[in-house]
């Protein structure tokens, strides 16, 4: 055989592969987008059905509970989810899987008990919302176990078993409210009761799952100190910062509404909520890619393979930077049309708000170089990224608002995000720079400057 049919053979599988990996990635993306949009549609869809069943006061005591839930998942994803994310494969390889499973599921437990103690020691103080708050902490562990199986399902690079459990919860929730609503039952407590019910149904498939992974060759040996460091100490080293970062981006996304509420009118307030509405998919894609990308980043990394591990953060960074400003353009060609079929004559005269706000998307997906620091084991500097946002929040937004309107609202907003981008790819930068030493020339632009 000749040697150029022999080469145009090796450049035909290795472009067979390369297609096959990119559809793989494809596919995972579009599972890993369903199973986001599957699970909070779900929870989207209840909130609508036990509005139209209850009274206006008992709907408010469920706003109340659900609060507190939302509080308390996102303090589990700062101290489990996200560690799971990073420390998952290497701890599940070095433990085997069910023994990994059994720590996690322990750790679960010290984490969510507690929590279901406190809760029901204060309903004993708010009579009016007892009911709620009783129904809400009995479904507390099981409601969050729900989000550690579906990311468990992450870290074994398996997005469609987390789809499906997203499903089938979906499926659940629904069904047995609308049994409920059917025979008069359906109020505040027993839509709890119906999350705890769709949450232990939906655990199965994701737990038949992790239980018949075999893990690949361990990153870590049973003898290395991270090995045997306790999970609760990984976790707590890595995600108390996240914390405290979460606790501050909240502050950041939120504080627009309660400052253009307080410096114009509750209207205001709704212009911003209404037109930022259509963000919502491509943020929700980012979101899920981030979830996808970070298990295989933090592999790439702690297996050195860090020429790869730099490729991929450009790689996830720059085609969520050019889906978005896709998206952008889509938004601003049509951003009369979405606002009239969306609200009707409601809104007249702000659909230019839409591509605005849209600009959000662009610098959350510009953002995601935070991705490289999570998969390094920087969460500390997720501190830096969430800093820089709020302190362009709370000096910018006031001022901006009371000059130009919702405009000015806006505009400040996306500076917030930007100041967050901009820090997030220094930081990546300076970090990938001094941990990696790698020489600039050899490698992307990502790693150029050397640390101060």
């Amino acid at each position: 055989m000749q040697p150029s049919n022999i080469t145009q053979k090796i450049r035909n599988a290795l472009g067979a592969a390369g297609s096959a990996k990119s559809r793989r990635w494809s596919l995972n993306v579009l599972f890993s987008t369903a199973d986001q949009g599957l699970f909070s549609g779900a929870n989207f869809l209840g909130a609508i059905l036990l509005a139209k069943s209850v009274s206006p006061e008992e709907y408010g005591a469920y706003s109340v509970g659900f609060a507190i839930y939302l509080l308390f998942t996102s303090f589990y994803t700062s101290l489990v989810l996200e560690p799971v994310s990073v420390l998952g494969w290497n701890l599940s390889s070095a433990l085997g899987t069910v023994k990994y499973l059994y720590r996690l599921g322990l750790f679960h437990l010290a984490l969510t008990i507690p929590l279901l103690i406190g809760v029901v020691a204060s309903s004993f103080f708010a009579a009016r919302l007892r009911p709620v708050l009783l129904a809400m902490a009995v479904v507390l562990p099981f409601a969050l176990l729900i989000w550690g199986i579906r990311r468990v399902a992450y870290v074994y690079t398996k997005p469609l078993a987390a789809c499906v459990c997203s499903g089938v919860y979906c499926i659940s929730l629904l069904g047995a409210m609308q049994l409920l609503r059917s025979r008069g039952y359906l109020n505040a407590p027993s839509f709890f009761g119906c999350m705890g019910f769709a949450a232990i149904v939906a655990a199965v498939p994701g737990l038949t799952v992790a239980l018949r992974h075999s893990p690949d060759q361990p990153v870590l040996s049973q003898s290395s100190p991270l090995a045997k460091q306790g999970l609760f100490s990984q976790h707590w080293n890595f995600g108390k910062w996240l914390v405290i970062s979460s606790f501050m981006t909240t502050v950041s996304a939120q504080a627009q509404f309660l400052i253009s509420a307080a410096f114009l009118d509750l209207k205001s307030a709704g212009v911003l909520r209404a037109m930022m509405n259509f963000t919502l998919p491509p943020l929700q894609v980012i979101q899920a890619v981030s979830i996808l990308a970070l298990p295989p980043m933090s592999r790439k990394f702690d297996s050195g393979d860090h020429r790869d591990f730099l490729r991929m953060g450009h790689i996830v960074t720059l085609g969520l930077t050019g889906g978005t400003l896709l998206f952008e353009v889509i938004l601003f060609l049509f951003r009369s049309n979405l606002s009239s079929l969306a609200y009707g004559d409601k809104y007249p005269g702000y659909s230019l708000l839409i591509p605005v706000l849209g600009l959000l998307a662009v610098m959350q997906a510009l953002g995601s170089y935070s991705l490289v620091m999570r998969a390094m084991r920087r969460p500390q500097a997720t501190l830096y990224i969430a800093g820089a946002s709020l302190l362009c929040v709370l000096a910018l937004t006031a001022p901006a608002t009371k000059l130009f309107g919702v405009y000015g609202t806006a505009v400040s907003t996306i500076i917030s995000y930007a100041a967050a981008a901009a820090v997030s790819y220094y930081l990546a930068k300076r970090y990938v720079a001094a941990e990696l030493s790698i020489v600039p020339d050899s490698v992307s632009k990502l790693a150029v400057a050397s640390p101060e």
